[in-house]
């Protein structure tokens, strides 16, 4: 039913879990019924499942070496913004879809909350080479980067996230007949 592998899209930073067709008409049957409670509680339980992926995520990207130590995020301070490592973490989101052609609970970066002109930043830094940068956002001094991956060692396959998934019917069935 369920499965877990790094979704598409700009570098790769996704999980994306695609629990497959019966998902959706399952959702949509129980809204057909009048139970849209049941199928609003079959995305929170997605969600809160998937939560704790996008913590470890986070905490992974921030811990990430920092050629320049502390500087770079005083400086990103000092200048109303955040450093790099905490703005790609607070981009970073869970989302759960129960309709449509694609249903499915993603854990990825989410590209609207990266400043323009610092799109590419979240899939440089997991790149596996270095890469270039302005000193300071100064455009007429650049100096080389390493990437440091964070990303796929974090959440590797996936594999793990698909069986949470798989959790989740028989949960919220177990509680529907508690509750009767």
């Amino acid at each position: 039913m369920a499965g877990g592998k790094p979704a598409a899209g700009k570098g790769g930073m996704g999980l994306s879990v695609t629990p497959g067709p019966e998902f959706a008409r399952v959702a949509a049957e129980l809204r057909a019924k009048g139970e849209a409670a049941v199928a609003t509680a079959v995305g929170k339980r997605t969600k809160e499942a998937l939560q704790p992926y996008r913590k470890k995520l986070q905490d992974a990207v921030r811990a990430t070496p920092s050629e320049r130590g502390s500087r770079g995020t005083d400086a990103a301070a000092k200048r109303g913004g955040k450093g790099l490592r905490d703005m790609i973490a607070d981009a970073i989101t869970v989302s759960v879809t129960t309709t449509g052609k694609r249903p499915g609970a993603r854990v990825q970066v989410d590209y609207r909350k990266v400043p323009d002109g610092q799109k590419g930043l979240p899939a440089a830094l997991e790149g596996s080479r270095r890469w270039r940068k302005p000193v300071f956002g100064n455009t007429e001094v650049w100096r080389g980067q390493k990437s440091h991956p964070w990303w796929d060692r974090t959440i590797g396959s996936g594999s793990e996230a698909g069986q949470e998934m798989r959790k989740i019917p028989d949960d919220i069935v177990t509680d529907l007949d508690r509750s009767l």
